[in-house]
C-alpha cells in the first residue's frame, strides 16, 4: 500500500512492510493523458485507485474521466529497507478501500533496499474505450515491472442506455397516436409498447446480477492473488517466531477458498481483512 514520496520526520512509522507507499506529493506527481472532450468515447463510470498504507482508497483516475485514458502518479514505500509491494487495486468512491470493490493485486519485486519513502514507484492506470483496465507498477531506479489487466465492465462506463432511448421513443409515439388515432387505435398501440418497457426492465435485472457475479468473481481473484503473494514471501518477510502462525492461515485459507468458489463477495472481503490483519502484524520490523 502507499506513503508520501516526500520526507515528513514528523509522521509515525508505519510497520506494514509488505504493504506499498505513501503518495508523492512532490511537483509532476501525476502524468495524465486523456482525450479532448470531442474525441472522447465514454467517460469512467466509478473511480480506479490503489490502497494506502492506512487503508484509505487513493482514487488515480477519477470517475468522469473521459476515455480513453493514461494515468501515471508516483508513490513510494512506508518502511525502511522494504523490497516489495503488493499493490492491491478498487473501483469505488468510498474513501475506505475496503469498502469499495476490490478487482484484483499484484507485487512489485525488485524494489532496492532504502529508507522508507525515497524510492519511486510509478504506478500507471491504462483504460481504454471500452473499460479494459492495464494497472502497471515500475520502480524507477531498478526498472523493475509488474502489473495486472483487468476485463472490461460495462458498469465501468457511463453511456446512454439503448433500452432507455427506446422507452422515451415509445413514449413519444404514444403522445403523438392519442393526438391523431381514436381511443381503440391508441390502445393497441399503447400495449405492445408496454411489452417492450417490461422487456427492458426484465433486462436490467439481468444485468444487476450480472453485476453481482462480477464482484463475487473480483473478491475472489483477490483474496486468491494475495495469497500466493503472501505464500512467496514468507521466509524473507515475516517475522521468524510468527511465521508458522502465517503459514497455517495461509493453508486454511487456501483450502477454504478451493472449497468455496461461489461464496458471497462480503464473505470474500471479510476474510481477506483477517488475513491481512495477521499478516500485517507479523512482518519484520
Amino acid at each position: 500500500m502507499l506513503v508520501p514520496y516526500a520526507p515528513a520526520p514528523q509522521q509515525q512509522a508505519n510497520n506494514n512492510a509488505n504493504k506499498m507507499v505513501v503518495l508523492y506529493k512532490g511537483r509532476n506527481a501525476a502524468n495524465t493523458s486523456i482525450p479532448n472532450s470531442n474525441d472522447a468515447k465514454g467517460t469512467l463510470g466509478s473511480s480506479l485507485g490503489v490502497e494506502l498504507a492506512d487503508g484509505k482508497m487513493h482514487k488515480v483516475a477519477s470517475r468522469n474521466t473521459p476515455l480513453p485514458a493514461k494515468i501515471t502518479q508516483t508513490f513510494s514505500t512506508a518502511d525502511d529497507n522494504q523490497t516489495f509491494a503488493i499493490i492491491e487495486v478498487f473501483e469505488g468512491e468510498a474513501s475506505n478501500a475496503k469498502d469499495n470493490k476490490a478487482l484484483g493485486a499484484f507485487q512489485l519485486d525488485g524494489i532496492p533496499a532504502m529508507p522508507k519513502r525515497q524510492p519511486r514507484i510509478l504506478i500507471t492506470f491504462d483504460i481504454d474505450e471500452r473499460g479494459r483496465v492495464s494497472v502497471t507498477a515500475t520502480e524507477k531506479t531498478t526498472g523493475a515491472t509488474s502489473g495486472m489487466g483487468i476485463r472490461a465492465n460495462r458498469s465501468r462506463l457511463q453511456q446512454v442506455q439503448p433500452q432507455q432511448a427506446r422507452v422515451q421513443q415509445v413514449q413519444g409515439q404514444q403522445a403523438r397516436v392519442q393526438q391523431v388515432q381514436p381511443q381503440q387505435a391508441r390502445v393497441q398501440q399503447v400495449q405492445p409498447q408496454q411489452a417492450r418497457v417490461q422487456q427492458v426492465q426484465g433486462q436490467g435485472q439481468v444485468q444487476q446480477a450480472a453485476r453481482g457475479r462480477a464482484q463475487r468473481n473480483a473478491a475472489r481473484q483477490a483474496f486468491d492473488q494475495y495469497l500466493s503473494n503472501v505464500a512467496r514471501a514468507i521466509n524473507t518477510n515475516v517475522s521468524q517466531d510468527k511465521r508458522a502462525a502465517v503459514e497455517e492461515a495461509v493453508l486454511d485459507e487456501s483450502s477454504w477458498l478451493e472449497n468455496n468458489p461461489n461464496a458471497a463477495a462480503e464473505e470474500y472481503n471479510a476474510r481477506l481483512s483477517q488475513l491481512k490483519a495477521l499478516v500485517n502484524a507479523s512482518v519484520k520490523a
